[in-house]
């Protein structure tokens, strides 16, 4: 559910401006609605501070290598300006060095292609009244250009080395004379030789681990950094606080708006006499502005020794009233669920917030995802290993931020383990198959055949978009009242009519595993009752369709909107079928799976190992598949044609409380 919100106006002093900030600050409480005008300087200031610190901690924490020094904290508080640029400065040498050493290694590695041949060698070589080129070619090149040169008595042609195809030799010829050239590329000559290279290379080294050695030492100070951190962020935050609050009755007064949940409305009132300041409170209303009436009824200016001039009262008032009809409408928004449904709302915030006057959806899709999680894998066999995977998991990670996200995993593998079992599937294989027919487990197989399991995915598709619409309908009746429900409410009637026909339509017998729907529908006149709700339907929509419109005009209007219906509404309950899609085809992968590793295995003893590997290899990739296709798709389905028939606006904005970090 959302939490209620109630919007505040602290009207206070200015000379209590700082400390009201600092105590406002450590109630944490109040989501301020107002922002500056003009961002201070010095937030300016801290910001780039901040962002300064925010990455030496970061980088220090990557910092590998002895740490020693790490465990013994500084003696006193050190300068973290000074600390950042030292890092800074140690990083960027860091950085040179590694090129450097990468620069190094390639002109190593070339050289030791050249066999040591160097500049010095080959201008001995000049002296001697001969010229050296360097050369590399394809292996068959090389070889045509070696036997061309063979016969010549004053060229030689020397094979210097070979690495991946390519041959790298030496082209001499004389000085005098003119230049022979041969078909292949010409390569630079090597400045350095090989010992000099790794020599340099080794000494670039020793500079570097000294300085990742000062680096590691350094990080002795990551808590001062982070505490510093946060307590820029924290004057960053009050800053803006102060900036944002409105001076009132020619400065005599200022005041700050902002929202609080109902609930703790006392407490914040406590906090305003506490402070010398006034709470001025206005409960949300979605068709007038925001506290006019409250601040109207209620507003006083704060009672100070001799700060309030003649007449401030009914300025700060007036000024009051001004700047609430100015805040937003629209209240932040801080959901408070149970822990099972608590567990959903990262899922919800992928797409977006509720606006604050809709409802929560969290409750409501959190039965269907879970459910359609486990029909996407639809594996028994899976859904164990998943179960045993997680409380591993659960058991080893200690960090409480990531809990959450590994009990939803714990939710989503037990489901997978559920609807394997209602469709009868264990590693690809039928559990009736593995247990036996007459086993307990097999009883428990309550759409094991192709045709129950697709009419079970559409008839969850039906629910789903049915239940959709009900929400809606509470939604129009708070935004709109009774008059704007009617429209959804028509299309209810519409859908349930249509349901209890094609049930009359399919008789007594149809049934969808286990579930007699015909024989249900059978039992009362369900064709005429599913006329009836059909026509008071079609009613309904064409009459109340937009109630802006004058109603002659609503007919028309509500003919498009049929129109949309027809072609929408069955395509949308039509695309649960991939539910069924998804989980018959990740069944016969893994029953490929075990049939491939089987022949593979043989009749020798050896055929084990590889039939194993495959089994391992192949399992984890269906499963794999099974698990993002699940994720994905629950989403589509929750998402798009959920959130579609719920009529989901979203947009809503996070509570996000002035306090202390």
């Amino acid at each position: 559910m959302i939490e209620p919100m109630v919007h505040l106006t602290l009207v206070f002093p200015p000379d209590a401006r700082q400390s009201l900030l600092t105590d406002l600050q450590k109630l944490g409480v109040i989501h301020l609605s107002a922002a500056p005008a003009e961002e201070p300087k010095s937030v300016a200031r801290m910001g780039k501070a901040v962002t300064d610190i925010r990455e030496a901690t970061t980088f220090l924490s990557g910092v590998s290598g002895p740490r020693d020094a790490a465990t013994t904290p500084p003696e006193r508080e050190p300068d973290a300006d000074r600390i950042v640029r030292k890092i800074r400065s140690l990083r960027n040498k860091t950085e040179d060095l590694e090129g450097k050493i990468a620069q190094v290694a390639a002109e190593r590695e070339r050289s030791v292609r050249w066999g040591g041949m160097d500049r010095s060698r080959i201008e001995a070589i000049g002296q001697a009244g001969y010229r050296i080129t360097l050369h590399s070619a394809p292996r068959t090149t090389a070889l045509r250009i070696e036997a061309e040169f063979a016969e010549k008595e004053d060229h030689a042609v020397t094979r210097l080395g070979e690495e991946r195809g390519m041959v790298y030799f030496a082209l001499v010829q004389p000085a005098e004379g003119p230049e022979t050239t041969v078909t292949a590329a010409e390569e630079p000559l090597p400045e350095h030789t090989e010992a000099e290279l790794t020599d340099r290379k080794s000494k670039l080294e020793t500079e570097l681990s000294q300085t990742n050695a000062e680096l590691a030492g350094l990080t002795r100070h990551i808590p001062f950094l982070r505490k510093r951190l946060r307590e820029l962020e924290n004057e960053i935050a009050r800053n803006s606080a102060a900036a944002a609050a409105v001076p009132v009755a020619e400065g005599a007064a200022q005041l700050l708006t902002g929202w609080i949940p109902a609930r703790r409305q006392g407490e914040v009132e406590s906090f305003a006499e506490s402070e010398r300041a006034v709470a001025i409170f206005s409960e949300v209303s979605a068709d007038e502005p925001q506290m006019e009436a409250a601040l109207k009824a209620t507003a006083h200016p704060p009672e100070t020794d001799e700060e309030a001039p003649a007449g401030a009262s009914e300025e700060a008032n007036g000024s009051a009233t001004a700047a609430a009809d100015e805040s937003p409408a629209e209240p932040p928004v801080l959901l408070r669920n149970g822990a099972f449904t608590r567990l959903f709302e990262p899922i919800l915030k992928i797409f977006s917030l509720p606006s604050y006057h809709e409802l929560d959806t969290t409750p409501f899709f959190a039965p269907f995802y879970t459910l359609f999680f486990g029909l996407c894998v639809a594996d028994a066999g899976y859904g164990v290993l998943l179960l045993l995977v997680g409380f591993v998991v659960l058991a080893l990670v200690k960090r409480d931020a990531m809990k959450p996200i590994l009990y939803l995993g714990l939710v989503l593998s037990a489901s997978v383990v559920v609807a394997g079992i209602l469709l009868g599937d264990v590693f690809g294989i039928g559990l009736k198959q593995m247990f036996g027919s007459h086993s307990a487990l097999a009883h428990l197989v309550l759409f094991g055949s192709t045709n129950s399991a697709m009419l079970f995915a559409i008839m969850l598709g039906v629910i789903q978009v049915i239940f959709g619409y009900v929400l809606r309908t509470i939604n129009e009746t708070r935004s709109k009242g009774p008059l704007g429900a009617l429209r959804p409410v028509g299309v209810l009637f519409l859908l349930a009519g249509i349901v209890l026909v094609a049930l009359h339509m399919a008789g007594p017998g149809f049934a969808i595993g286990p579930i007699p729907f015909g024989a249900a529908a059978a039992a009362f006149p369900a064709a005429t009752a599913g006329y009836v709700m059909i026509a008071s339907g079609l009613v309904l929509i064409l009459l109340f369709n937009s109630l802006d419109k004058k109603i002659y005009l609503r007919p028309l209007l509500g003919i498009w909107e049929l129109y949309e219906i027809a072609t929408g509404i069955p395509g949308d309950i039509l695309s649960y079928l991939r539910l069924f899609a998804l989980g018959l085809s990740g069944g016969l992968l893994g029953e490929a799976i075990i049939k491939i590793a089987l022949m593979v295995r043989g009749d020798t003893l050896l055929g084990i190992i590889p039939m194993i590997l495959i089994l391992l290899a192949g399992t984890g990739l269906n499963l794999a598949i099974g698990l993002l296709s699940a994720f994905v798709h629950s989403l589509r389905l929750t998402f798009v044609e959920f959130y579609k028939a719920v009529g989901f606006k979203g947009g809503g904005i996070a509570y996000s409380p002035f306090k202390l970090r």
